[in-house]
């Protein structure tokens, strides 16, 4: 199990759920640019500080994100099955086409964040903030508890041209 407390992470690129210590950053700076890898499952990253951090691609399955501070990172095409956000602040993450089916995003702060094409079945998003967030394609039971003023909703039509294939 890898644990990471009190990392200032910015712009880094993170693979397979890709964090260990990392203690050639200066005390107090936040880890830069470079990449961090560890395969394993279930990583606690819980309360980890960072902005534009990429998880694109990760694999992510049951880590743990609780009360992490990611905005603006990149979680698109990763796989986050039954991972854990509850009450991380995620502003304008993207998570397009993302699989987080039996993800909780339990008062989560998700303002402006990207869910399109994103698998969330059986996701959890009970007093989640949603404000601004796109939701287009996403493939969920619903959004039960959650606060989704001015989302932007799934387009039928833009939908269907999306899935559209010459025969």
């Amino acid at each position: 199990e890898i644990a990471v407390r009190e990392h200032r992470l910015h712009q880094l690129r993170v693979e397979e759920v890709a964090v260990a210590h990392h203690d050639d950053a200066p005390a107090g700076r936040p880890r830069t640019g470079g990449s961090l890898r560890h395969r394993g499952r279930g990583a606690r990253l819980d309360g980890t500080k960072g902005a534009c951090v990429s998880f694109a691609s990760a694999r992510l399955e049951g880590a743990s994100f609780r009360e992490a501070r990611l905005t603006m990172s990149r979680f698109d095409r990763a796989k986050a099955i039954s991972a854990s956000f509850e009450k991380a602040e995620l502003e304008q993450a993207n998570f397009e086409k993302t699989e987080l089916t039996g993800s909780s995003f339990a008062g989560a702060r998700l303002s402006g964040a990207d869910f399109a094409h994103a698998g969330l079945e059986s996701a959890r998003f009970e007093s989640a903030e949603l404000r601004g967030a796109n939701l287009h394609g996403a493939r969920t039971a619903g959004w039960s508890g959650a606060n989704l003023e001015g989302t932007r909703a799934t387009d039928e039509e833009l939908l269907e041209a999306e899935r559209w294939s010459p025969k």
